[in-house]
């Protein structure tokens, strides 16, 4: 096992490495980077997209009135996007997908660690 520093706030953990790539689209315009995270934030970032993104599943149809991943709001009429495929320890790769109204993406852009630019 190595020694991580963990993407959110930078401290050191041991273990396995647990990684989420968050990306934001809209037109030309994307966002995007590689998280590597101690458990207890890998965990907290997971359970985010739980409560506000759904899981693209092969050959199962989902219902398509996306909400925004920072206010939960219905976010149809949004031409921004939010995707996030995630890399659990011991596990299958996971993606999620989302949108974002214009005026949350720079506050959700913070949240996941993607606020320059």
């Amino acid at each position: 096992m190595a020694l991580y520093p963990c993407d959110q706030g930078g401290h050191r953990y041991f273990g396995p490495q647990q990684t989420v790539y968050p990306a934001f689209v809209g037109g030309s315009t994307v966002y995007r980077r590689k998280m590597r995270l101690c458990p207890q934030h890998f965990e907290g970032f997971l359970q985010l997209l739980n409560d506000r993104a759904l899981q693209a599943v092969d050959r199962e149809v989902v219902p398509l009135r996306p909400c925004c991943i920072l206010c939960g709001q219905d976010a149809s009429d949004s031409s921004l996007m939010f995707f996030a495929t995630v890399y659990p320890r011991n596990g299958d790769r996971l993606d999620y997908w989302a949108a974002v109204h214009d005026q949350c993406s720079p506050a959700a852009r913070e949240d996941w660690l993607l606020a320059q630019g």
